[in-house]
């Protein structure tokens, strides 16, 4: 066991943790929104020039219903979706499928989930014209929510986004 040294970590008196917990007795998985199609709205599009996504999040409402915990609302718990933009690379590198182009294939994407949710999508400026412009907050959606398992754990993930029918 260390001994606490106030010289070296600037402190100048000894800090304390101010929540007592047991992180083996407190740990509560996240609960799971139920697969099924949700009703949403747009409350968050911005870009991430990091990985070249369009990280779009998306608030469910209208729905009624529970989480897999049996007490949480599905009603106002947020949700995000990326949109892989095309990239240079992308040009020469096969996708998985092996038919066309990454780039051809995030091109199809781009169109496919565009015309899907009835907005343009024609071009880089245009698309970060409307994420600057807020463009695309407040269209209501319908989703598509599935469970996948990634390294033994469960999570959410939206498989289909497209225009409210209600």
């Amino acid at each position: 066991m260390s001994e606490f040294n106030e010289e070296e970590n600037g402190y100048g008196e000894v800090p304390a943790i101010e929540g007592d917990f047991n992180v083996e007795d407190d740990f509560v998985p996240e609960p799971l929104i139920p697969m099924g199609t949700y009703h949403g709205s747009v409350v968050n599009v911005r870009f991430s020039p990091a990985d070249q996504t369009i990280v779009w999040t998306f608030c469910l409402n209208n729905n009624g219903g529970l989480m897999s915990d049996g007490e949480t609302s599905v009603d106002g718990v947020t949700i995000d979706f990326k949109n892989w933009l095309p990239k240079e690379v992308d040009k020469t590198e096969m996708a998985k499928n092996g038919r066309q182009t990454k780039w051809q294939s995030k091109i199809n994407m781009l169109h496919n989930f565009a015309e899907g949710l009835g907005i343009v999508m024609k071009d880089g400026a245009q698309i970060l014209g409307a994420i600057a412009d807020s463009t695309w907050v407040g269209v209501d959606v319908d989703l598509d929510i599935k469970i996948t398992e990634w390294q033994g754990k469960f999570r959410n993930e939206v498989g289909r986004v497209k225009k409210s029918t209600t």
